[in-house]
C-alpha cells in the first residue's frame, strides 16, 4: 500500500488571510490613471483643456488660449504676477490663436523661454507633431 502525503488543505480563516492561490504580495487597489481619464478638464468660467495638446485650452465662445503653470497667458510675461485673473477665469489680456496648432506653438515657445529640463511639449524641435496617447 503506497501513502502518499498531500499538504494540509488550509483553513478558511488562513485562506482569506493570504488571498487567492498564485498572487503573491497584498492586493492593491487598483487607481485610476489620470492621463487616460477620459474626463474634460474644465475651467469655472466653462473653458476646456484641448484633449491631445499639452497647455491648449478653447473658451466657450471657440477662442484658443494656452496656460503656462496653471494661468493665462497674457503676452506680456505677467503669468507670475497675482492679479484679478489669477484664477485664470477672467479674460482681461488673454491672448487669443486662431488654430490650435498655432496655440500649441505658442505654448512650446514660451516653456522653451522658461529653460529648464524634463519640459513636456507639443512638438519635436524639427517641428514634427508629438503625440499624446489616450
Amino acid at each position: 500500500s503506497s501513502t502518499s502525503k498531500s499538504a494540509p488543505k488550509p483553513s478558511a480563516a488562513q485562506k482569506k488571510k493570504q488571498g487567492p492561490m498564485g498572487i503573491v504580495g497584498k492586493r492593491k487597489a487598483i487607481k485610476p490613471v489620470q492621463a487616460l481619464s477620459l474626463a474634460e478638464e474644465k475651467d469655472p468660467d466653462g473653458s476646456i483643456r484641448v484633449p491631445g495638446y499639452r497647455g491648449v485650452w478653447i473658451n466657450p465662445k471657440g477662442k484658443h488660449f494656452i496656460k503656462l503653470r496653471g494661468k493665462r497667458y497674457s503676452g506680456n510675461d505677467s503669468a507670475d504676477e497675482d492679479d484679478d485673473d489669477s484664477d485664470g477665469g477672467g479674460d482681461g489680456d488673454v491672448v487669443y490663436f486662431d488654430s490650435v496648432e498655432e496655440a500649441a506653438r505658442e505654448y512650446d515657445t514660451q516653456l522653451r523661454k522658461d529653460g529648464g529640463k524634463n519640459k513636456e511639449f507639443n512638438y519635436k524641435a524639427n517641428g514634427d507633431r508629438i503625440l499624446l496617447l489616450a
